[in-house]
């Protein structure tokens, strides 16, 4: 079992700490807790390859209207604005992102 570790206190500049904040996300497995959306979004940061699959459950949680789905939409957010054109991320996929964005319920009362 892979053990994580803790520092104390900050080690090397900001850059390194983020460099291994994204390496140590993006190697998650799995589909829910650190091998989720957020996991997704760190690989691609990163330029590595994603299993869309995780990004998909995301949306049909939204478009379910789990709760904490306001957390969900903040990562496809980030996604639609920052990595639309990723060779790594499809095109079908991006659309689905826009079409759930567009179709997420952001007020109470919202219609939906």
């Amino acid at each position: 079992m892979k053990t994580d570790k803790y520092w104390d206190h900050p080690q090397g500049d900001y850059a390194s700490r983020r460099q291994a904040f994204l390496e140590y996300s993006a190697s998650a497995e799995g589909s829910g807790g650190r091998g989720g959306l957020f996991s997704r979004i760190s690989r691609l940061e990163l330029g590595k390859p994603i299993d869309e699959e995780s990004i998909r459950s995301g949306i049909q949680d939204i478009n379910e209207r789990h709760d904490c789905a306001d957390f969900t939409a903040s990562g496809l957010l980030r996604i639609a604005y920052l990595y639309a054109d990723s060779p790594h991320l499809s095109p079908e996929l991006a659309d689905e992102i826009n079409a759930c964005l567009m179709n997420f319920k952001y007020w109470i009362d919202e219609p939906g």
